[in-house]
């Protein structure tokens, strides 16, 4: 058997140990991607991004497995060298998947990236509408269509007037889709925003809607009717309509149409007597219920006409 030269051992000796770390025997090494992460952009995206630590890959493989599986299936091998994202589509909502990243090239692959655990979003409430309360004038009713399969709750937040701030005022069961928002403030613009919750885990907020309180003025007195029990008197009766009235103003005119003076301010009642009156006169009157946000709307307009009063006595 023939020995090689003393001088070619020492070149093919001096050879390998000059590799350097990022290159083996037949070329240089690859390094695995690092530092994966992953945001949930919808119920059915997933956003990935990585670090690129090697020049030699000739592209990506994403993996994906779900959690609690051993099996990872492939999600793409198309991605081109130096990439460093990557957003996964197709998902089901409210479901925890694995994901990791491997770098390629000619000569096979690296080791996977660190692993990394994401939940998919439910999906946002849709065709949310905001009403005030048709029996109460200073609560709002909220409903929604519940797009998801999966939530456990909802959330709302809410904003009082245009350039507030958004906070959350409560959460509902899973299946729901309304919500009744009271104790507001009267003649007040709320905006309101609902969305799905899979435990801590929320959804997109739904489109937003908006609905004003109306002020809590009282209702106005109905029925009023005008009745001349002398010459200088009338007896005034109504009904009363409001439950948060603090009283009335009652007002008199000698025409119909225009003169209208406040000559009374009433108890909660409902009939008054109008005195030193004119005898052979038409008196008209309406009325208004009031209290601390305001006045009603004029109760009808009712009138009488005083008789003639006892001739006067010779002089």
């Amino acid at each position: 058997m023939k020995r090689l030269p003393l001088l070619l051992l020492l070149v093919i000796a001096v050879g390998f140990l000059s590799c350097s770390e990022d290159e083996g025997p037949t070329g240089p090494v690859m390094t695995a991607p690092d530092s994966l992460t992953a945001v949930a952009l919808s119920e059915s995206q997933v956003y990935l991004e990585w670090i690129d630590t090697t020049p030699f890959e000739l592209g990506y493989r994403v993996q994906r497995a779900l959690s609690g599986s051993v099996s990872w299936n492939l999600v793409t091998d198309s991605l081109e060298m130096n990439a460093n994202n990557y957003t996964d589509s197709g998902l089901e909502e409210g479901t925890v998947y694995n994901y990791r990243v491997k770098a390629f090239n000619a000569r096979g692959e690296t080791e996977p990236s660190n692993v990394v655990e994401i939940t998919t979003l439910a999906a946002a409430p849709s065709g949310l509408v905001a009403e005030q309360d048709s029996s109460n004038f200073t609560s709002v009713n909220l409903t929604w269509i519940d797009e998801s399969g999966k939530e456990t709750g909802f959330q709302i937040q809410r904003k009082q007037g245009r350039n507030g701030e958004y906070e959350i005022i409560g959460e509902t069961d899973a299946d729901s889709t309304s919500f009744l928002d009271e104790g507001l403030e009267p003649n007040a613009l709320y905006f309101y925003q609902v969305r799905a919750m899979i435990d801590v885990l929320g959804s997109h907020w739904s489109n937003e809607d908006w609905a004003r309180t109306n002020v809590l003025t009282p209702l106005p007195p109905s029925n009023l009717e005008a009745e001349a029990t002398s010459p200088n008197t009338i007896r005034l009766r109504w009904n009363d309509n409001a439950i948060d009235n603090d009283g009335f103003i009652l007002e008199r005119s000698l025409d119909e149409e225009s003169g209208w003076a406040a000559i009374a301010t009433l108890e909660d009642v409902e009939a008054h007597v109008d005195g030193n009156l004119y005898d052979e006169t038409t008196y008209y009157y309406r009325l208004a219920a009031y209290n601390s946000y305001g006045n009603s709307d004029y109760s009808n307009v009712a009138s009488a006409t005083t008789p003639a009063g006892p001739p006067l006595a010779p002089s």
